[in-house]
């Protein structure tokens, strides 16, 4: 009795290791197939967690600016009616006027930091505006994105939303 008690067992656990690996299969099966359909949608291109982000040089949210326009034309399959890239050339102009003032201040802040005497004067002055540079160009990037929000119609922003 014995004997047949082992090889009743040895047949359900070989049943179920196999049902275990087939399942375990498709289920990995399933999630590579989930992961390449999120990968090849138009919302999950590799670089768009940040569009909505403000930080950044002005540089920065301008080449941003106009990567949202295309990526939203893209989505909304709007073709040459999107407005956003022409809203996008005019905060992009904005903020690359920034960015001169932006890289001096830079420059400004490296000699600061690496002078011979710490100049603490010295330091707040391009302490101050860069912060105000950077405020000032967050500000135009949300300005951009308010402007893009309302220049899409209600079909737009529902397909965009999907």
């Amino acid at each position: 009795m014995v004997p047949m008690l082992k090889e009743f067992v040895m047949r359900v656990v070989s049943r179920q290791s196999i049902l275990g690996v087939v399942v375990g299969l498709a289920v990995a099966a399933s999630a590579i197939a989930v992961q390449a359909h999120v990968r090849g949608s138009s919302h999950a291109m590799p670089a768009d967690r940040d569009l909505l982000s403000i930080s950044g040089s002005p540089e920065d949210l301008a080449v941003r600016s106009e990567r949202l326009a295309a990526h939203v034309c893209a989505v909304i399959e709007a073709g040459a009616d999107c407005k956003l890239p022409a809203l996008a050339v005019i905060a992009a102009a904005d903020l690359r006027g920034l960015q001169g003032r932006h890289a001096d201040g830079q420059q400004a802040l490296h000699r600061a930091l690496t002078g011979p005497v710490p100049d603490a004067a010295a330091w707040q002055a391009v302490e101050d505006e860069q912060l105000l540079l950077l405020e000032a160009a967050s500000r135009r990037y949300l300005q951009f994105l308010a402007e893009s929000s309302a220049s899409l119609d209600a079909g737009q922003k529902q397909r965009f939303a999907h």
